[in-house]
């Protein structure tokens, strides 16, 4: 029986996880995990050129070699491990794997606010620091994404939880109340 990709990024995900911190070096590895995914959004054929069987398992190894010369032996050691496996096409859900499994050590969360406009720095802290007091975190890591549909305000994804507070949504509930209020039915205040 074959695993499923969330079964691979899961496993692989938890021992690296449980390697670097067995090693002490979470913290340096958690570095290396997020710029490699930042690394892997930005070239994502990169998985897939790893993976392929048109490039030769010694040619995949000088590549990752090249790649793996500046980061920590432990994530060296893994990737050489993922390559080994054949598990190259998973990688990007086997860093973000490694990431939950970090943040939840950290009593940390990553998430998106998307806003109609870009956010600062000082904006984007501003909003983590709110939100991670709200889910009782230390910390949430935050990207933006840009969204004018949205109208204004800013529409938060952190793991399950979705806080939606942007003007469309507002809009779409005024127009349910004024329908309601429409049929007959009075709106108490």
């Amino acid at each position: 029986m074959s695993l499923s990709r969330e079964e691979i990024a899961s496993r692989y995900g938890m021992a690296l996880f449980e390697y670097a911190k067995e090693n002490a070096k979470l913290a340096l590895v958690h570095d290396e995990v997020d710029e490699l995914i930042k690394v892997l959004q930005e070239n994502p054929k990169f998985e897939l050129l790893m993976a392929s069987p048109l490039l030769s398992s010694n040619d995949k190894k000088q590549i990752l070699k090249a790649v793996t010369a500046e980061m920590t032996v432990e994530m060296a050691n893994f990737l050489h491990l993922v390559l080994e496996y054949g598990r190259f096409e998973d990688l990007g859900c086997i860093l973000q794997a490694f990431d939950k499994f970090y943040d939840r050590e950290m009593n940390e969360a990553s998430g998106v606010a998307i806003s109609a406009i870009a956010l600062d720095d000082e904006q984007l802290a501003a909003i983590s620091k709110s939100y991670a007091n709200k889910f009782n975190l230390s910390n949430i890591h935050l990207t933006n994404q840009v969204d004018a549909n949205i109208l204004g305000g800013v529409v938060l994804k952190v793991g399950d939880h979705i806080i939606d507070g942007s003007i469309k949504n507002k809009l779409q509930q005024i127009r349910k109340q004024l329908s309601i209020s429409k049929r007959g039915e009075t709106i108490e205040h």
